[in-house]
Protein backbone atom coordinates (compact mmCIF):
# COMPACT_ATOMS: atom_id res chain seq x y z
CA UNK A 1 0.00 0.00 0.00
CA UNK A 2 2.74 2.48 0.89
CA UNK A 3 4.58 1.69 -2.36
CA UNK A 4 1.39 2.43 -4.31
CA UNK A 5 1.12 5.83 -2.64
CA UNK A 6 4.78 6.48 -3.39
CA UNK A 7 4.00 5.96 -7.09
CA UNK A 8 1.08 8.37 -6.71
CA UNK A 9 3.50 11.06 -5.61
CA UNK A 10 5.69 10.43 -8.65
CA UNK A 11 2.72 10.76 -11.03
CA UNK A 12 1.55 13.92 -9.31
CA UNK A 13 5.00 15.48 -9.66
CA UNK A 14 5.05 14.70 -13.39
CA UNK A 15 1.54 16.02 -13.95
CA UNK A 16 1.71 19.25 -11.98
CA UNK A 17 5.00 20.70 -13.16
CA UNK A 18 4.33 24.31 -14.11
CA UNK A 19 0.59 24.12 -13.39
CA UNK A 20 -1.33 27.04 -11.89
CA UNK A 21 -4.09 26.55 -9.28
CA UNK A 22 -7.17 25.09 -10.99
CA UNK A 23 -9.61 24.56 -8.13
CA UNK A 24 -10.87 27.40 -5.91
CA UNK A 25 -11.76 26.31 -2.40
CA UNK A 26 -15.51 26.15 -3.12
CA UNK A 27 -14.92 23.78 -6.05
CA UNK A 28 -12.61 21.32 -4.29
CA UNK A 29 -15.17 18.74 -2.94
CA UNK A 30 -17.15 18.58 -6.20
CA UNK A 31 -13.95 18.34 -8.24
CA UNK A 32 -12.76 15.39 -6.15
CA UNK A 33 -16.10 13.59 -6.48
CA UNK A 34 -16.29 14.10 -10.24
CA UNK A 35 -12.71 13.02 -10.89
CA UNK A 36 -13.02 9.87 -8.74
CA UNK A 37 -16.21 8.93 -10.60
CA UNK A 38 -14.88 9.74 -14.06
CA UNK A 39 -11.43 8.17 -13.75
CA UNK A 40 -12.05 5.23 -11.42
CA UNK A 41 -15.81 4.59 -11.48
CA UNK A 42 -16.09 5.25 -7.75
CA UNK A 43 -18.93 7.03 -5.99
CA UNK A 44 -17.33 9.17 -3.33
CA UNK A 45 -18.29 11.70 -0.72
CA UNK A 46 -15.85 14.59 -0.36
CA UNK A 47 -15.77 17.37 2.18
CA UNK A 48 -13.38 20.17 3.09
CA UNK A 49 -13.48 20.95 6.80
CA UNK A 50 -11.18 23.83 7.64
CA UNK A 51 -7.79 22.66 6.37
CA UNK A 52 -8.70 18.96 6.20
CA UNK A 53 -9.85 17.41 2.91
CA UNK A 54 -11.85 14.19 3.25
CA UNK A 55 -12.76 11.60 0.65
CA UNK A 56 -14.90 8.61 1.58
CA UNK A 57 -15.46 5.70 -0.79
CA UNK A 58 -17.11 2.30 -0.47
CA UNK A 59 -15.46 -0.80 -1.90
CA UNK A 60 -17.87 -3.73 -1.86
CA UNK A 61 -15.19 -6.21 -3.01
CA UNK A 62 -12.61 -5.25 -0.40
CA UNK A 63 -12.83 -8.76 1.13
CA UNK A 64 -11.58 -11.24 -1.46
CA UNK A 65 -9.16 -14.13 -1.93
CA UNK A 66 -8.65 -13.48 -5.64
CA UNK A 67 -5.35 -11.79 -6.38
CA UNK A 68 -6.56 -10.00 -9.51
CA UNK A 69 -9.60 -8.61 -7.71
CA UNK A 70 -7.41 -7.46 -4.83
CA UNK A 71 -5.00 -5.78 -7.25
CA UNK A 72 -7.88 -3.95 -8.93
CA UNK A 73 -9.17 -2.76 -5.55
CA UNK A 74 -5.76 -1.46 -4.50
CA UNK A 75 -5.49 0.38 -7.82
CA UNK A 76 -8.77 2.12 -7.07
CA UNK A 77 -7.62 3.09 -3.58
CA UNK A 78 -4.38 4.34 -5.12
CA UNK A 79 -6.38 6.29 -7.70
CA UNK A 80 -8.58 7.87 -5.04
CA UNK A 81 -5.50 8.95 -3.09
CA UNK A 82 -3.97 10.34 -6.27
CA UNK A 83 -7.14 12.34 -6.95
CA UNK A 84 -7.28 14.18 -3.63
CA UNK A 85 -3.55 14.86 -3.87
CA UNK A 86 -3.84 16.28 -7.38
CA UNK A 87 -6.76 18.51 -6.50
CA UNK A 88 -5.10 19.73 -3.29
CA UNK A 89 -1.88 20.64 -5.07
CA UNK A 90 -3.85 22.42 -7.81
CA UNK A 91 -6.04 24.46 -5.46
CA UNK A 92 -5.64 27.88 -3.91
CA UNK A 93 -7.37 26.56 -0.78
CA UNK A 94 -5.24 26.16 2.34
CA UNK A 95 -5.25 22.39 2.80
CA UNK A 96 -3.12 20.78 5.49
CA UNK A 97 -4.31 17.18 5.76
CA UNK A 98 -5.75 14.60 3.36
CA UNK A 99 -7.97 11.84 4.77
CA UNK A 100 -9.07 8.94 2.56
CA UNK A 101 -11.58 6.48 4.02
CA UNK A 102 -12.34 3.24 2.15
CA UNK A 103 -15.09 1.18 3.80
CA UNK A 104 -16.72 -2.18 3.29
CA UNK A 105 -20.50 -1.76 3.77
CA UNK A 106 -21.14 -5.29 5.09
CA UNK A 107 -18.19 -6.03 7.34
CA UNK A 108 -17.82 -2.47 8.70
CA UNK A 109 -14.17 -2.60 7.70
CA UNK A 110 -12.44 0.77 7.47
CA UNK A 111 -9.17 1.56 5.73
CA UNK A 112 -7.93 5.09 6.42
CA UNK A 113 -5.01 6.82 4.78
CA UNK A 114 -4.04 10.13 6.37
CA UNK A 115 -1.34 12.35 4.91
CA UNK A 116 0.02 15.80 5.57
CA UNK A 117 0.15 17.80 2.35
CA UNK A 118 3.47 19.40 3.29
CA UNK A 119 5.04 15.94 3.56
CA UNK A 120 3.92 15.18 0.01
CA UNK A 121 5.41 18.48 -1.15
CA UNK A 122 8.66 17.79 0.71
CA UNK A 123 8.98 14.50 -1.15
CA UNK A 124 8.05 15.98 -4.52
CA UNK A 125 10.72 18.67 -4.12
CA UNK A 126 13.24 16.12 -2.82
CA UNK A 127 13.53 17.59 0.66
CA UNK A 128 12.89 14.14 2.14
CA UNK A 129 13.66 10.63 0.91
CA UNK A 130 11.21 8.02 -0.29
CA UNK A 131 11.53 6.02 2.93
CA UNK A 132 11.03 9.18 5.01
CA UNK A 133 7.92 10.02 2.99
CA UNK A 134 6.52 6.51 3.57
CA UNK A 135 7.24 6.81 7.30
CA UNK A 136 5.04 9.92 7.45
CA UNK A 137 1.95 8.08 6.20
CA UNK A 138 -0.84 7.12 8.61
CA UNK A 139 -2.50 3.82 7.68
CA UNK A 140 -5.35 2.60 9.89
CA UNK A 141 -7.35 -0.60 9.47
CA UNK A 142 -10.13 -1.50 11.86
CA UNK A 143 -13.69 -2.75 12.20
CA UNK A 144 -14.59 -0.65 15.22
CA UNK A 145 -17.85 1.27 15.27
CA UNK A 146 -16.93 3.05 18.51
CA UNK A 147 -17.12 6.80 17.95
CA UNK A 148 -13.76 7.29 19.66
CA UNK A 149 -12.01 5.39 16.89
CA UNK A 150 -14.23 5.94 13.87
CA UNK A 151 -14.80 9.67 14.22
CA UNK A 152 -12.61 10.39 11.20
CA UNK A 153 -15.14 8.48 9.09
CA UNK A 154 -17.85 11.05 9.86
CA UNK A 155 -15.83 13.77 8.11
CA UNK A 156 -17.14 16.45 10.44
CA UNK A 157 -14.05 17.91 12.09
CA UNK A 158 -10.67 19.37 11.32
CA UNK A 159 -7.60 17.26 11.99
CA UNK A 160 -4.94 18.88 14.18
CA UNK A 161 -1.19 18.48 14.05
CA UNK A 162 -0.94 16.83 17.52
CA UNK A 163 -3.58 14.27 16.55
CA UNK A 164 -1.84 13.54 13.26
CA UNK A 165 1.46 12.91 15.07
CA UNK A 166 -0.24 10.73 17.68
CA UNK A 167 -2.02 8.67 15.03
CA UNK A 168 1.26 8.34 13.14
CA UNK A 169 3.03 6.84 16.17
CA UNK A 170 0.19 4.32 16.57
CA UNK A 171 0.10 3.55 12.85
CA UNK A 172 3.86 2.96 12.59
CA UNK A 173 3.75 0.70 15.64
CA UNK A 174 0.91 -1.35 14.20
CA UNK A 175 2.56 -1.55 10.77
CA UNK A 176 5.57 -3.35 12.25
CA UNK A 177 3.60 -6.54 12.87
CA UNK A 178 1.81 -6.26 9.52
CA UNK A 179 5.01 -5.84 7.51
CA UNK A 180 7.23 -8.24 9.43
CA UNK A 181 5.78 -11.77 9.84
CA UNK A 182 8.25 -12.59 12.64
CA UNK A 183 7.19 -9.56 14.66
CA UNK A 184 3.60 -10.47 13.86
CA UNK A 185 4.10 -13.87 15.45
CA UNK A 186 5.80 -12.39 18.50
CA UNK A 187 3.21 -9.68 19.07
CA UNK A 188 0.28 -11.87 18.05
CA UNK A 189 -2.91 -9.86 17.63
CA UNK A 190 -1.72 -6.98 19.82
CA UNK A 191 -2.50 -3.67 18.14
CA UNK A 192 -2.87 -0.12 19.40
CA UNK A 193 -5.73 2.33 19.02
CA UNK A 194 -5.27 6.06 19.19
CA UNK A 195 -7.29 7.85 21.89
CA UNK A 196 -5.74 11.28 22.47
CA UNK A 197 -2.53 13.29 22.34
CA UNK A 198 -2.00 16.49 24.29
CA UNK A 199 0.85 18.19 26.13
CA UNK A 200 3.33 15.58 24.92
CA UNK A 201 1.33 12.62 26.32
CA UNK A 202 0.00 10.06 23.85
CA UNK A 203 -3.00 8.08 25.10
CA UNK A 204 -3.47 4.67 23.45
CA UNK A 205 -5.49 1.53 24.04
CA UNK A 206 -4.48 -2.10 23.58
CA UNK A 207 -6.74 -4.35 21.49
CA UNK A 208 -5.44 -7.51 23.18
CA UNK A 209 -3.79 -8.49 26.43
CA UNK A 210 -0.06 -7.85 26.75
CA UNK A 211 1.71 -10.77 28.44
CA UNK A 212 4.51 -10.13 30.99
CA UNK A 213 7.01 -11.84 28.65
CA UNK A 214 6.29 -9.29 25.91
CA UNK A 215 6.24 -6.18 28.06
CA UNK A 216 9.90 -5.15 27.72
CA UNK A 217 9.97 -5.81 23.98
CA UNK A 218 6.71 -3.92 23.48
CA UNK A 219 7.92 -0.99 25.58
CA UNK A 220 11.27 -0.69 23.80
CA UNK A 221 9.68 -0.98 20.36
CA UNK A 222 7.10 1.70 21.12
CA UNK A 223 9.81 4.04 22.44
CA UNK A 224 11.82 3.59 19.25
CA UNK A 225 8.84 4.39 17.04
CA UNK A 226 7.97 7.49 19.06
CA UNK A 227 11.60 8.70 19.01
CA UNK A 228 11.81 8.26 15.24
CA UNK A 229 8.72 10.39 14.70
CA UNK A 230 9.87 12.96 17.26
CA UNK A 231 12.77 13.79 14.94
CA UNK A 232 10.40 14.45 12.04
CA UNK A 233 7.99 16.84 13.76
CA UNK A 234 9.82 19.09 16.18
CA UNK A 235 7.48 20.88 18.55
CA UNK A 236 5.06 17.92 18.66
CA UNK A 237 7.28 15.37 20.40
CA UNK A 238 5.86 12.45 22.33
CA UNK A 239 7.30 12.45 25.84
CA UNK A 240 5.02 9.89 27.45
CA UNK A 241 2.72 7.11 26.24
CA UNK A 242 -0.19 6.14 28.45
CA UNK A 243 -1.32 2.57 27.71
CA UNK A 244 -4.71 1.24 28.84
CA UNK A 245 -7.20 -1.47 27.91
CA UNK A 246 -7.28 -5.27 28.34
CA UNK A 247 -6.06 -5.01 31.91
CA UNK A 248 -3.23 -2.63 31.08
CA UNK A 249 -2.69 0.64 32.92
CA UNK A 250 0.84 2.00 32.69
CA UNK A 251 2.82 4.93 31.31
CA UNK A 252 6.00 4.71 29.24
CA UNK A 253 8.52 7.53 29.25
CA UNK A 254 10.03 8.16 25.84
CA UNK A 255 13.80 8.23 26.14
CA UNK A 256 16.61 6.16 24.71
CA UNK A 257 15.64 2.60 23.85
CA UNK A 258 18.21 -0.23 23.71
CA UNK A 259 19.27 -1.64 20.34
CA UNK A 260 18.55 -5.31 19.67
Amino acid sequence: MRKCLFLCAVFVLAGLSGCKPSYPRAMVPDAVKKLVKKEYGLDGEAKLVGETLYLKIQLANLITTEQKALTDILKKVQGASLTITRVSLSSDAKIRFLVLVASHPTYKLHLRIIQRLDDIKYYLYQKISRSDYEDRLVLEIDTSEDARYGDMDRMDRELTMPEFVGRLVVSQMNMLSRNNPFLGIILGSIQLRYKDFRDGELDVELTNKLTPELFSFFEDTLIKQAEKINKKYLGYETRKVKVSGKGADFTIKVGTAPTY
